[in-house]
C-alpha cells in the first residue's frame, strides 16, 4: 500500500513559518490549562507539578521556534525515505563529527509509519495500552537541534493526526514527541543510553534516532542520494554545489539510480569444478562498513555501502527480488 502523500518541497518553507507560530502560541494556553486543573479539583501538589511540567515543556518549545527559525530545510523522496529506514536497521552509531547539519527540519514526501514501525528491538505492548495509539501516529517531518551532550530531536506529524487538534493553531505540522540523543551513541550497545532512555521507551524513541543518524550520513554521500536546492517562490532548481542550504532555499534529498556490478566471466559461464552458472541478476542489500582512512589508515568512519545489481548482463532480474522503481 503507497504512503498518503504529504508535501511537494515548495511548501516546506511555509510549513516551517507555521510549525515556528504554533510553537509560540500554545505557551500563551497556559492560564486555561491550569485553570482547568483547578476546576478538576486537583491538590496544590498536583497542581505545582503540572506548573512544573508546563514550565519545561514551554522552554523546549521556545528552543524549537528559535532552530526551526535557523534550520536548514529538507525535503526527502519516499525513495530516499525507505533507503534511509532500511539502513537505519544496523546503523552503529552517531558522532557529533556526522552531524554536517547541525540544524535542520526535514519533510517527507510520504508520510512514515508510526514510532513502533522504526523499533530496533520490539517492546511489549499490551492490547489496550494507550501508548500503542499513539505509537502509530505517522511520522512527517523531524526537527532537530544541538542540546547539551547531545542532539534534541523533535517528530514532526501533521495536526490531523493529532488525537486532540489544537484549533487555535495554524494547521500543518506540530510536534508529537521529542527526545534529546546523547551523543556520541553507540546503536548495538546500551550501556551508552542514559538512564532516561532506557526501559519501555528505548525503541521507540531509539529507532527514530537512528533513522536521523542514518538520513544524516546517506545525505551526505553523493554515490547513494543526490541532491537540489529550490527556490519556493520562484520553483527554481539547481544542483546542490555546497553543504550548505541557500537562504529560503529547500534542499531535495532523493535516491540515486542502483548501480549495476556485472558477475565475474566464470561465475556467467560456469566453472569446470563447480559446474554453477549464474542465469539471473540479484540485489544485494546496502551494508555499513567502518572505513579506514587519516594518516596511516588508523581512523574509522561510518560508511553505507549502497545496494546493487548483481549479475550477468542482460540477464532478467530474479523475480523473487523486490526492487525500487527509482525517479528523477
Amino acid at each position: 500500500m503507497r504512503r498518503k502523500q504529504s508535501w511537494s518541497p515548495y511548501a516546506v518553507a511555509g510549513l516551517r513559518d507555521n510549525l515556528v507560530r504554533n510553537y509560540r502560541e500554545r505557551p500563551k494556553q497556559a492560564d486555561e490549562l491550569l485553570d482547568k486543573a483547578t476546576r478538576m479539583g486537583f491538590d496544590e501538589a498536583t497542581q505545582q507539578s503540572a506548573v512544573d511540567g508546563l514550565l519545561l515543556d514551554f522552554r523546549r518549545m521556545e528552543d524549537a521556534a528559535d532552530a526551526a527559525c535557523e534550520a536548514e530545510l529538507f525535503w526527502v523522496s519516499s525513495d530516499m525515505a525507505d533507503i534511509t529506514m532500511d539502513a537505519s536497521q544496523d546503523i552503529p552509531g552517531l558522532d557529533i563529527q556526522d552531524v554536517t547539519w547541525p540544524v535542520g527540519m526535514m519533510v517527507f514526501e510520504t508520510s512514515l509509519p508510526g514510532r513502533s514501525s522504526f523499533e530496533r528491538k520490539r517492546a511489549q505492548v499490551s492490547p489496550g495500552d494507550s501508548r500503542l495509539a499513539d505509537d502509530l501516529v505517522p511520522i512527517d517531518g523531524l526537527l532537530w537541534f544541538p542540546a547539551e551532550n547531545g542532539i534534541h530531536i523533535e517528530i514532526l506529524t501533521k495536526m490531523e493526526n493529532k488525537p486532540e487538534p489544537l484549533r487555535s493553531l495554524r494547521g500543518g505540522l506540530i510536534d508529537h514527541f521529542s527526545a534529546t540523543l546523547p551523543m556520541p551513541v553507540d546503536f548495538t550497545d546500551s550501556v551508552s543510553i542514559p538512564d532516561d532512555w532506557k526501559g519501555q521507551g528505548l525503541s521507540r524513541n531509539l529507532g527514530v534516532a537512528a533513522f536521523l543518524a542514518a538520513a544524516l550520513h546517506l545525505m551526505a554521500m553523493p554515490a547513494v542520494a543526490r541532491a537540489r536546492d529550490v527556490q519556493p517562490r520562484t520553483g527554481e532548481s539547481r544542483a546542490a554545489e555546497s553543504v550548505t542550504v541557500p537562504v529560503g532555499q529547500v534542499r531535495v534529498v532523493d535516491a540515486r539510480p542502483m548501480r549495476t556490478v556485472p558477475a565475474d566471466p566464470e561465475e556467467t559461464a560456469g566453472s569446470e569444478d563447480s559446474g554453477r552458472r549464474y542465469s539471473t541478476r540479484w540485489v544485494v542489500r546496502g551494508h555499513w562498513r567502518q572505513q579506514a582512512h587519516g594518516t596511516g589508515r588508523a581512523q574509522r568512519r561510518t560508511q553505507w555501502i549502497e545496494s546493487y545489481i548483481k549479475g550477468p548482463e542482460d540477464a532478467p532480474l530474479a523475480p523473487h527480488t523486490l526492487v525500487r522503481a527509482w525517479r528523477r
